[in-house]
């Protein structure tokens, strides 16, 4: 049974399911199925996505590993292991990487949002570059409002 195909249950061990490269980070699917989109993110300071916003899907992080600060709306959240942070549809948000690496369990409903990950592979022809630059902003901006995903900013951890 293919990884995230529908069924009653599901069990999918770490290193097991399909993995997706996002710049530096490593995006492993563990479902796409009951609606939900689940997978666990392994991040990295620099390759944080900037401030956005999501038209259909609300996102939810469970902080597996590492320190990440979230910023949604006004809100900042200084996140740390075994925090759960929940950010809903319409609202701008990022999150900034404030340790070496971090790894977050990641849930996006209603499913459909990891179907964006390939589209901007393919948009690149295929081979992500392992880290993002400038001239990568129109790309991704057109995938992601395919997606219903609006790039409102920058990250403003990355200001810091």
């Amino acid at each position: 049974m293919a990884v995230g195909e529908e069924r009653t249950s599901a069990a999918v061990r770490r290193g097991y399911g399909r993995m997706i490269r996002f710049y530096a980070d490593g995006i492993e699917i563990k479902s796409r199925a009951g609606g939900l989109d689940v997978f666990e993110l392994t991040a990295h300071p620099g390759s944080e996505p900037p401030m956005h916003v999501h038209e259909r899907e609300d996102e939810m992080f469970y902080v597996l590993d590492g320190e990440v600060t979230f910023y949604a709306g006004d809100d900042v959240i200084e996140g740390e292991p075994g925090m759960f942070i929940r950010l809903a549809r319409g609202v701008a948000h990022t999150y900034s990487i404030r340790s070496t690496r971090a790894r977050l369990l990641v849930t996006a409903s209603p499913s459909g949002f990891l179907d964006m990950f390939d589209a901007v592979h393919e948009a690149f022809d295929g081979e992500m570059p392992p880290d993002p630059a400038p001239e990568h902003g129109p790309i991704l901006g057109a995938v992601l409002a395919e997606y219903g995903v609006e790039i409102v900013g920058p990250n403003p951890g990355a200001q810091v």
